[in-house]
C-alpha cells in the first residue's frame, strides 16, 4: 500500500511541476520550441492575411540539440502561395538595426550540415491553406551557444534565436 501511495505522490508532484513550468512560460512570455524525446525540434510559423500576408506567429527561441533535426513547419492561412526563408545566421544580436530581412544570405555562422549555398535548403513555399517545411540538421560539431537569425516572408523579417543545447 505504501508503494502505491508513493507512486501517486510522485505522479502528483510531476504533474504539478509541468503545470508550474507551463504557467511560468506563459507569464514570462516565453515562446520557445524545445526538443522532443528523440532530441529533434519542431517549431511552427503561421502566416495570416492582415492586409498583405504577414508572419503572425513563431517561436521567439528555438532550442536544438547537436546532431539533431530542426523542422520549421510553415502554415499558410493566406489566399496565395507564400515563400518563407530562414537565413542570416549570426552570433551577434543586431535585431533592432533593420526591419528588412537578409534571408538571401545564409549568414556568417551556419550551424547546419546542409549546404548553405543551396537556397532551397532554407526555404519553403506552401500554397494557400497548406503547410510547408524547412528541415535542417544541426552539425554535431556545433559549439553550444546562441545564434540569431532571420525568418523572412519576402523582405519582412522577424528575429528569433537558435539556442544549441549540448
Amino acid at each position: 500500500m505504501a508503494l502505491r501511495s508513493n507512486a501517486v505522490l510522485i505522479a502528483a508532484v510531476a504533474i504539478t511541476a509541468v503545470i508550474v513550468a507551463g504557467l511560468t512560460a506563459v507569464i514570462l512570455g516565453e515562446a520557445n520550441s524545445r526538443p522532443d524525446l528523440f532530441g529533434n525540434t519542431e517549431t511552427a510559423i503561421t502566416l495570416r492575411p492582415h492586409g498583405p500576408c504577414e508572419l503572425a506567429s513563431k517561436a521567439t527561441g528555438v532550442i536544438a540539440k547537436k546532431g539533431k533535426k530542426i523542422t520549421w513547419t510553415v502554415k499558410n492561412e493566406c489566399a496565395d502561395t507564400q515563400t518563407v526563408t530562414v537565413g542570416n545566421f549570426r552570433l551577434t544580436d543586431n535585431r533592432n538595426e533593420s526591419t528588412t530581412g537578409d534571408c538571401e544570405s545564409p549568414g556568417a555562422d551556419w550551424p547546419f550540415d546542409q549546404d548553405k549555398e543551396q537556397p532551397d535548403n532554407r526555404r519553403t513555399s506552401p500554397g494557400a491553406g497548406a503547410a510547408g517545411h524547412i528541415k535542417l540538421t544541426v552539425k554535431s560539431t556545433t559549439v553550444p551557444q546562441t545564434y540569431y537569425f532571420d525568418v523572412c516572408l519576402g523582405k519582412t523579417k522577424t528575429d528569433p534565436r537558435l539556442i544549441i543545447d549540448p
